[in-house]
């Protein structure tokens, strides 16, 4: 499988702190990658970057074509990422109204609505597109919010911590409709997160701290090192915790996110 994201050697300084040294990671076509890392460890400092919101040096490509003054335009057509930002005049507005205001460079007012309208009903949101988004649930909200990126049909998207409001079970319902989309069109993920068990979600994590990528792998595989990770600021939850535990001794298969399932597999 062919990569869609490479980054290769980034370096970035804000204010003379180096915030990532020589940072190289790639991302396959068809998806799900997370990044984890403690607060303040450049988590949303690289989804700028990776969007082109600040500059880099030709560190960054995406389907081959180059992040740079130069090839933005096409860059840009490549790439999504919630573009909601959270203010009072948008959490006022109803959910169609927000989302056609949208301006995306290079899509018709016609074919915007066409798009925004398909990405409803394929989220199943839209029983409430006249709603305002103050009116939503967290779940809802974050749909309009992964919505928001795919209007231009991207190759790759960047969503940073927004799944950090959801409970487990919550999130993984945005994931079944991802992964959906993600059998049905050519598309990458790449989201950014706090809480551990979102990796769960993703086929490859990395793990950045202090300007480095410390971890990479599939989710076991950064799992296996829950010590380094909890000495390094991640909060390991207490189903995960155990699991890893009854894993360690060959009493559950996988990490177990379900209390039910949990009981069920301790009687077993």
């Amino acid at each position: 499988m062919d990569n869609i994201l490479c980054v290769e050697n980034l370096n970035y300084s804000y204010h003379d702190k180096l915030v990532f040294t020589n940072l190289t990671f790639s991302v396959k076509q068809n998806s799900i990658n997370a990044v984890i890392g403690p607060n303040n460890c450049g988590k949303t400092t690289l989804i700028k970057l990776l969007c082109g919101n600040l500059q880099t040096q030709n560190s960054i490509s995406v389907d081959g074509v180059t992040l740079n003054s130069n090839n933005m335009r096409n860059y840009s057509s490549f790439i999504g990422y919630n573009r909601i930002i959270l203010n009072s005049r948008n959490m006022s507005m109803k959910v169609y109204d927000l989302l056609s205001s949208l301006k995306i460079e290079g899509i018709l007012k016609k074919d915007l609505l066409n798009r925004i309208n398909y990405l409803l009903e394929f989220f199943d949101v839209s029983s409430f597109k006249q709603k305002r988004m103050r009116e939503l649930s967290n779940i809802d909200r974050v749909k309009v919010y992964v919505i928001s990126s795919l209007i231009n049909s991207p190759k790759i998207i960047f969503l940073d911590d927004i799944f950090d409001c959801l409970i487990y079970s919550e999130a993984s319902v945005i994931f079944v409709f991802l992964k959906k989309y993600l059998d049905l069109y050519s598309l990458s993920v790449l989201f950014t997160t706090n809480k551990l068990e979102n990796i769960l979600f993703s086929s490859y994590t990395i793990f950045i701290n202090n300007g480095y990528m410390q971890l990479d792998g599939t989710p076991s595989k950064i799992l296996e090192h829950d010590n380094v990770l909890a000495r390094e600021g991640i909060y390991i939850p207490i189903m995960m915790d155990l699991s890893l535990k009854l894993k360690f001794y060959n009493l559950v298969d996988d990490v177990i996110m379900n209390t039910g399932r949990m009981v069920d597999e301790l009687w077993k």
